[in-house]
């Protein structure tokens, strides 16, 4: 053990390794299976240190331990045994140590603030994935109405005209009442007709 310790080497690639260990630890528990054990707030928490942890050690090494090398490469080294001594006992201390309610009160806010972006990413993600379906609908709507008047994808008109005319028959493809004031507005109905010409005709 004593020859390991000496070894350069081993000291770096131990810290490193270290660093994959606690990253496989984190993704068993947000795994499929391990993740139904966890509160929203805990996954939310392991979720941001896994994102966290790489990064910070690469940061720490790049800039304290590696410009180190060539001129004190012991101290290096030594900077990296204290790097593997820390994460162990953080890890440690993280996996059997109490929660305090000050520690919560200390970290509450910053835990809070992640939360909130993640929800705030989640929904972001809702909308633009109903925004998409709700487009790819009208595209469908609108294929169908201008077929039941013998237009193509290649003949279609992105005028308003058009859209004027066709309008009534793309509410009815939506399910929709005949409304001059609801969805789609001949507008839209334009706009979209102009997206479907720039795509390239399927053959």
């Amino acid at each position: 053990m004593a020859k390991n310790w000496s070894d350069g080497k081993f000291m770096e690639s131990g810290a490193r390794a270290f660093v994959t260990y606690i990253e496989d630890f984190a993704k068993a528990s947000l795994s499929p299976e391990g993740v139904k054990d966890l509160t929203v707030e805990d996954k939310a928490e392991l979720e941001r240190g896994l994102k966290t942890l790489r990064p910070a050690f690469d940061e720490l090494a790049k800039c304290f331990l590696d410009p180190l090398r060539d001129s004190a490469q012991s101290r290096a080294m030594y900077g990296y045994v204290k790097l593997w001594e820390l994460m162990t006992a953080a890890f440690q201390i993280g996996a059997y140590g109490i929660v305090t309610d000050s520690a919560k009160a200390f970290f509450a806010p910053e835990i809070q603030r992640h939360m909130i972006d993640a929800q705030a990413a989640k929904a972001r993600a809702a909308n633009s994935a109903q925004a998409a379906e709700r487009k790819a609908k009208l595209v469908e709507a609108i294929m169908a109405a201008a077929s039941e008047i013998g237009v193509g994808k290649t003949t279609l008109s992105a005028s308003m005209k058009f859209a004027l005319r066709i309008r009534p028959r793309v509410q009815s493809q939506l399910g929709l009442s005949l409304d001059k004031a609801g969805y789609p507005s001949v507008s839209t109905i334009k706009n979209a007709i102009s997206a479907i010409k720039r795509t390239k005709v399927k053959a």
